[in-house]
């Protein structure tokens, strides 16, 4: 039985799951600037839960965003950490996907478009078509201003109605006509969960697509912010 734990902390929700076969064990809590001092707790507590240790695990998923920068540097972080110390592989998973999941499994809809606020008046965006039960990605992710936010291409090709979800819809005032149009806005929780993250977790090991710890990093989209790897010191303080 394959064992996987995910983990997410892109939002402002904490979530933790872990999977044994078809078994599916979650935790979830929206709790904002409180992920450093819950996260490993929440982890700890679903692996007493299930009576299994962190090297017993054949993969650790996580979200790696887009997200918030702080969210996802802890969550990385402790991804890193848990995997080097046990010596398991990582699974990184997009954010957008995860909503996209999660959008799927609620409602049953085929085309997803996630919406995220990026401040800065910025958008995180993607368009997403379930297949085989996952979330595939149209094109690429995105980080754009709300009125380039463009699904006309997508749209001209999909054959199915689509529904979008996310905070980015605040700007909705600007975002272009064909977006108000032809995309119903599902007025709900844009809280990514680890058991969305762990069903797409599932299709990436079977497809061999697990990464070493230290490749177990945050996507940021916006320009090329910095990240330390766990352990690595600022050059700053270099002697």
């Amino acid at each position: 039985m394959t064992k996987l734990l995910a983990i997410d902390t892109s939002g402002e929700a904490c979530s933790v799951a872990l999977s044994i076969g078809d078994e599916v064990l979650e935790q979830f809590e929206v709790m904002p600037r409180l992920h450093a001092r819950k996260l490993l707790p929440m982890v700890q507590s679903l692996l007493a839960e299930a009576d299994i240790t962190v090297s017993a695990l054949d993969a650790i998923a996580f979200g790696r965003g887009p997200g918030s920068f702080t969210g996802l540097r802890i969550c990385a972080g402790v991804v890193q950490g848990l995997a080097f110390a046990a010596d398991v592989p990582t699974l990184p998973i997009s954010s957008l996907a995860a909503l996209a999941q999660g959008v799927n499994r609620r409602h049953g809809h085929e085309f997803i478009l996630p919406v995220l606020d990026a401040r800065m008046d910025e958008l995180y965006w993607a368009s997403y078509r379930m297949v085989d039960g996952c979330a595939c990605l149209l094109g690429e992710e995105q980080l754009t201003a709300p009125e380039a936010l463009d699904l006309s291409q997508t749209l001209l090709s999909a054959d199915g109605h689509w529904v979008s979800v996310g905070d980015g819809w605040k700007l909705a005032e600007q975002f272009p006509a064909h977006i108000a149009a032809n995309v119903q806005h599902l007025d709900e929780s844009c809280h990514v969960q680890a058991g969305d993250i762990i069903r797409l977790a599932q299709r990436d090991f079977l497809a061999g697509l697990q990464v070493p710890a230290e490749q177990a990093l945050p996507v940021y989209l916006r320009g090329k912010t910095a990240w330390r790897k766990v352990g690595e010191q600022d050059s700053n303080n270099r002697a």
